[in-house]
């Protein structure tokens, strides 16, 4: 019977109030002590068979804590048998006056099939509970379902019969007629069935439907021949005509069940060669542990078809993904699961679950599960998970048997560090719990030693980086965008040359935001630039670096040297003297790259010698210095221009013939003596005049 069949039953039940109004509470207390009809705790049967036996069609039997044997008896035929649509609810602790009160989890309700010797599983009931027949709307709630052991006729013969399916609950149909049943709430262990351990639906000949829904059940140590936590089986015997069964598995456990086909799960649709046989299973949002290859068994003969469809489901392994398939036989559709392979089918992943505690049987998902959110849409007979958490609960349902709240931590904000070329940098820095850094945005292995950006190189580089909350999953990765910007170039400068004692203006280069330093490194700039002392000679350094106007980074420092130079000594120079009108030569004095100045200080000189005029008596100054890059001092040439003096005063002797005369004599001084009116070359010798 398929999920919207089993709906539409329920929707055509409900249009009858009268069969409401005359359903019944049926007490049920294995403790009361005064035991009667059922009609309140007080009255509660004792036996569970009885109060089954009194129950009709819409009723409901509740069921206080305890255990609860089929049977006083040795029969192994023995079974809690539901034959109509009434449904079956454990877990009260007997006081209750609603069925929303009751605790199944503190209240435990137990079904046993351990009849006969206690602990001797070869006596045990064949199936602890049955549903034969029904029609629908049974649900069975509640209960902890164990020791059934429906091995009747094994290992001697396996052919399919009532007493070796389903130790534990078995749904079956006969010829022309439906059995369904809801299972939920339960507990399912330690049971044996040759075809299936735990549950068994069963359609049996022409015209037979059986539907099982097994919601929130744990299916745990179940053995089998095949399907060892469930069976689901479609047999057409000696007729044409079809039979069909179909089970719906959602938010189910299925943990460390075994078998030799179908550990957790088998279906098995035969045609008997006489008839069809259709078989349909649905697993939504179910986890199976530690259940031994192959889990689920696809088993068609006979001209019989199964249909499976698995979605949102967890398959998983203690020791990670299989190299061989989780399934066997027939096809088996796998949708969004995650799923202990190799290789999993499409759509699927084989991501460890992280569960909370497996080895105790804790199959939550742990706050940073990959498997949270990780599931599709599917139309779901319960929307609450196996602990009764709604579904959904994040922006997608998730895998499994569990609902979980998924804590992720916040993620810091994105950041922007800009850096020069070249600058020292420490590790980058956030604030933030138990950070982690990346290279990338997905991917890779988070390192909690925070990077150390190289600012050789300019350009951009991006970090990332998460937090994690004690209690809560790793946040989404911040993005920390790091900028090298690249220096500017020192400014163009040129050295500077001045001469001791004179005037220095102040320093320039070329460049902008210029600061100026006294050291190569360190110390601190100054925006104005400095003027250069001349009162020593020698080279001074000095250093500008210019300050980008974008992105404020500084170029390395440019060096001006600032030589003073020490003055050469003045020229040496004679100062001339001359008769009035005498023409006069150039002036001359000894020295390099010489300059004459008509002033001692001040004017422009001139590289050419002057030439002193004669035209009048006196005196006149000239400058002359001397350069070597300095300029010398000045030296003072004084040019003397005298009047001649008056002529001498002689006498003209007269001298006898060949009388010895003397030197002529003149009164005067500095006489210089001629022979010529004019020209010629005088002597300071007065000349004898000859008598010859």
């Amino acid at each position: 019977m398929s999920r919207t069949a089993v709906r539409l039953i329920s929707v055509l039940l409900s249009l009858f109030p009268l069969s409401h109004a005359l359903a019944a509470v049926i007490y049920v207390n294995v403790a009361n002590p005064t035991p009667g009809a059922g009609t309140s705790w007080a009255t509660a049967y004792t036996s569970l068979s009885s109060a089954l036996t009194a129950a009709n069609i819409g009723d409901q039997v509740w069921v206080a804590q305890g255990t609860y044997f089929p049977t006083t008896t040795t029969d192994r035929t023995a079974t809690f048998l539901i034959n109509k649509a009434f449904s079956v609810y454990g877990g009260f602790n007997g006081t209750e006056t609603l069925l929303t009160q009751r605790n199944a989890a503190f209240n435990p309700t137990i079904l046993s099939g351990d009849i006969g010797v206690i602990n001797d599983v070869a006596d045990n009931s064949f199936n602890v509970v049955t549903v034969s027949n029904n029609g629908s709307g049974t649900t069975i709630d509640g209960f902890t379902i164990q020791d059934g052991n429906g091995n009747l006729n094994y290992p001697g013969s396996m052919a399919v019969n009532a007493s070796n399916q389903a130790g534990g609950v078995l749904i079956i149909a006969g010829a022309a007629n439906i059995s369904a049943a809801v299972v939920d709430h339960c507990t399912l262990i330690d049971n044996f069935g040759v075809y299936g351990g735990g549950v068994c639906v069963y359609a049996l000949n022409a015209g037979a439907t059986a539907q099982g829904t097994l919601l929130h059940d744990m299916f745990e140590n179940n053995t089998a021949y095949v399907g060892g936590g469930v069976c689901v089986v479609s047999l057409s015997v000696g007729s044409a005509a079809g039979t069909g069964a179909s089970t719906d598995i959602e938010s189910c456990i299925f943990n460390n069940n075994t078998a030799q086909g179908g550990s957790a799960i088998l279906v098995d649709a035969d045609g008997n060669g006489v008839g069809s046989s259709n078989l349909t299973l649905t697993i939504n949002n179910s986890t199976f542990y530690n259940n031994p290859n192959a889990v689920i068994y696809n088993d068609q003969q006979n001209g019989g078809t199964a249909t499976i469809n698995v979605t949102n489901t967890i398959i998983w392994q203690p020791g990670g993904a299989l190299a061989s398939s989780v399934t066997y036989g027939g096809p088996v559709n796998f949708n969004d699961c995650d799923l202990g392979m190799t290789t999993p089918p499409t759509g699927c992943t084989n991501v460890d679950p992280e569960f909370i505690d497996p080895s105790g049987n804790d199959f939550e998902l742990q706050p940073c599960s990959p498997d949270i959110d990780a599931g599709t849409g599917v139309i779901l007979v319960s929307n609450t998970d196996y602990a009764g958490n709604p579904r959904i609960q994040g922006s997608a349902i998730d895998l499994g048997a569990y609902e979980t709240s998924k804590i992720v931590t916040p993620a810091l904000s994105n950041e922007l560090d800009t850096y020069c070329q070249n600058s020292s940098v420490t590790a980058l820095n956030e604030t933030g719990i138990d950070l982690l850094w990346y290279t990338a945005a997905t991917g890779g292995t988070g390192n909690s030693t925070a990077p150390i950006p190289s600012t050789t190189i300019p350009g951009t580089t991006i970090y990332y980086v998460t937090q994690t909350y004690p209690g809560a999953c790793e946040s989404p990765r911040a993005t920390v965008t790091v900028t090298i910007n690249p220096i500017p170039a020192p400014p163009g400068t040129s050295p500077v040359s001045y001469c001791l004692n004179s005037t220095a203006t102040q320093l320039s280069a070329t460049g902008t935001n210029m600061y100026w330093y006294t050291t190569p490194t360190g110390g601190f700039g100054s925006p104005v630039a400095p003027t250069p002392s001349t009162t020593t000679a020698g080279t001074t350094a000095y250093y500008v670096d210019q300050i980008s106007s974008t992105d404020y980074c500084t170029s390395a420092r440019a060096e001006i040297d600032v030589t003073v130079a020490v003055q050469p000594s003045a020229p040496s120079a004679l100062s001339p003297t001359y008769c009035l009108n005498v023409t006069a030569p150039a002036l001359s004095a000894t020295g390099a790259n010489l300059l004459w100045y008509t002033a001692a200080t001040g004017g422009v000189g001139s590289p050419t010698a002057p030439t002193p005029s004669t035209i009048a008596t006196g005196t006149t100054d000239y400058f002359v210095s001397q350069s070597d890059g300095c300029e010398s001092p000045r030296t003072d040439v004084t040019v003397t221009v005298d009047a001649p003096p008056s002529a001498p005063t002689v006498v003209s002797p007269a001298y006898c013939l060949n009388v010895a005369a003397p030197a002529l004599t003149a009164t005067g001084t500095s006489l210089l003596w001629y022979t010529t009116a004019s020209g010629g070359t005088g002597s300071t010798t007065a000349p004898t005049p000859s008598t010859a």
